[in-house]
C-alpha cells in the first residue's frame, strides 16, 4: 500500500512540475510578444 502511495506522490509531483513549466513558458511567451 505504501508503494502505491509513493507512486501517486511521485506522479502528483511530476504533474505539478509539468504545470509549473507550462505556466512559466506561457508567461515568457506573453512577455516576449
Amino acid at each position: 500500500m505504501s508503494a502505491i502511495l509513493e507512486y501517486f506522490t511521485l506522479f502528483d509531483f511530476f504533474i505539478g512540475a509539468a504545470l509549473v513549466g507550462i505556466f512559466c513558458c506561457g508567461l515568457l511567451d506573453r512577455e516576449t510578444n
